[in-house]
């Protein structure tokens, strides 16, 4: 997946849970949620939908602290 940085801990360990443990993301959220008491949630697109305008925005989203997710594995 191109979405994890390779010198990134905890970017590593979520990428093996997803790909080596079969988890989704959702029960990765689902999980940090329980530990850290948080509210992390997944936007359900509709089916069906009309899109108005389009923005492309290149984000840097920083890696979720190593010490949490190395909680979960």
């Amino acid at each position: 997946m191109a979405c994890f940085r390779e010198d990134s801990r905890s970017d590593t360990l979520i990428k093996d849970l997803i790909e080596k443990d079969n988890w989704t993301i959702e029960k990765l959220l689902d999980k940090i949620n329980q530990i850290d008491n948080r509210n992390l949630t997944l936007i359900k697109k509709p089916l069906i939908g009309i899109e108005i305008s389009v923005e492309l925005k290149e984000l840097k989203l920083d890696s979720l602290p190593f010490e949490l997710i190395n909680q979960i594995k």
